[in-house]
């Protein structure tokens, strides 16, 4: 039974009693009996619980709308306000004004506890989180504790605090209930809550084990949640639980429509799928992703273009690198977002690295343009280390393919102050051999003077020194 049939169970209840009262009080009568001797006010009222107790909604609310206007000193006014609110919140129409009449007016009345619990959802609905909180908590006082409406008191109450950022008062109240309940929609619901707040907290370990709970309990439940199913695969992706990660992502996909999050499971089922070995499957997730949708599109193929230069068979790099490159340079072009922008610069550069000469050199110019964009960013200082290196690499491979002339030609492109003292030694030592072999030998008479006073490289540049002023 659902939370909604319990409350609509107690308000029938409450009801069948006070119908038998007004049809003159018969114990072995059902409710509705045609056996009756009302006036004109009762029988406008008992048209309306009937309508009520058979969930014709529409007749009840002009039938209660009819008789409390007509009768507004009725002895059947409680009933009709109370129902009246009921059929009101229960089509998340706005009950308040009804709810607030009936509690001043009649504030004993049996319907009370239940009017407080819909009062508050109705300020809960309404993100009013003081006052759903103040109505629940007068609901708590009036119920009686171990009983159903009691604990769907306080899963509300806690709601209502984790909504107004109370959140410690709010998770002790869940994790009591959760110990505590019988009733499973309101252990189920309690368990979501937790397993919600835990992921918005970052405690992804005790999120996973709440959502793991109702999954154990309610197998196909959690997989008709999309939101909650989805919050579930990044608690145990993030935990390393990869087996149910990957099953909750591929569960959402097929159950969520098109769009962003959808397709950032793609991604993230074709990272399992990468991180397990199965590249394959890794890239018909990525190629399932909307190119075309901003910020997963360029995501999708960043991904795709790595998995491509990872994954080409031996012998066979030097032919896909290309195509990886190409798609990195075109995601770099046409991203707008910074972060992902710096790291797609990144990728780029390993991948110009990968491919050697030529592209190695076209490195430098990427990392150029990381570090510019970003001086301050996480990537910097690996980012000018990498520099160094690659330019090392592209000097030395300038200088013995004999291209002379490009290497004295770098020099001018270069950023030395992002060089560390070690690196630029070496460069510069590369460069004078060039300038030395291409005939330049003022220049490379300066830049061996320099090195010469750089310690360690002094006594091994002396006699090139000499060699050119000889």
């Amino acid at each position: 039974m659902s939370i909604h049939e319990i409350l609509e169970h107690h308000q029938k209840k409450i009801l069948t009693e006070r119908m038998r009262r007004m049809e003159g009080g018969g114990k072995g009568r059902t409710p509705f009996s045609e056996e009756t001797t009302m006036n004109a006010a009762e029988r406008y009222a008992w048209l309306g619980l009937q309508a009520y107790w058979y969930g014709r909604w529409r007749d009840a609310v002009q039938h209660f709308q009819t008789f409390l206007k007509i009768w507004p000193k009725s002895d059947y006014r409680e009933d009709a306000l109370y129902l009246y609110g009921d059929v009101l919140a229960r089509h998340k129409k706005a009950c308040r004004r009804v709810f607030e009449e009936a509690l001043s007016r009649f504030p004993d009345s049996p319907y009370m506890p239940i009017a407080r619990i819909e009062l508050g959802e109705y300020f809960l609905n309404d993100r009013q989180y003081a006052e759903a909180e103040a109505t629940f908590r007068k609901a708590r006082e009036v119920i009686e504790e171990k009983s159903t409406l009691h604990d769907y008191a306080t899963l509300r109450l806690a709601e209502s605090l984790l909504g107004s950022g109370a959140g410690e008062e709010g998770i002790g109240l869940l994790e009591a209930l959760v110990d505590a309940t019988f009733q499973f929609d309101i252990l189920r619901e309690a368990l979501l809550l937790l397993g919600r707040w835990y992921f918005m907290q970052g405690e992804d370990r005790k999120a996973f084990a709440a959502y793991a709970k109702v999954r154990r309990l309610w197998p196909e439940k959690l997989d008709q949640m999309p939101g909650q199913l989805f919050i579930y695969a990044q608690a145990a992706l993030n935990i390393g639980a990869l087996t149910q990660a990957r099953e909750a992502f591929l569960k959402y996909t097929e159950r969520a429509p098109e769009g962003t999050i959808r397709d950032i499971a793609q991604i993230c089922c074709g990272d399992i799928a990468r991180h397990i070995g199965k590249s394959g499957m890794a890239g018909r997730h990525y190629k399932r992703v909307n190119f075309n949708d901003g910020t997963t599109g360029l995501i999708a193929r960043m991904r795709l273009a790595d998995l491509i230069a990872e994954t080409a068979p031996n012998g066979e790099k030097g032919s896909f690198l290309p195509q990886s490159i190409a798609t990195l340079e075109d995601v770099v072009e046409e991203c707008r977002h910074p972060r992902l922008r710096i790291f797609a610069l990144w990728q780029l550069a390993l991948r110009q690295v990968d491919a050697g000469m030529p592209h190695a050199r076209d490195a430098l110019s990427t990392l150029w343009r990381l570090i510019v964009s970003d001086p301050d960013g996480k990537f910097v200082g690996a980012a000018k280390e990498a520099y160094g290196k690659i330019l090392l690499f592209v000097a030395a491979s300038l200088l013995g393919s004999g291209k002379l002339v490009e290497l004295c030609a770098l020099d001018a492109e270069i950023e030395e102050e992002w060089l560390d003292r070690k690196t630029r030694s070496i460069y510069l030592q590369l460069l004078a051999e060039g300038y030395r072999r291409a005939g330049a030998y003022e220049e490379a008479l300066t830049l061996y003077e320099a090195l010469g006073s750089e310690g360690a490289l002094a006594d091994a540049l002396r006699f090139r020194v000499g060699r050119l002023r000889l």
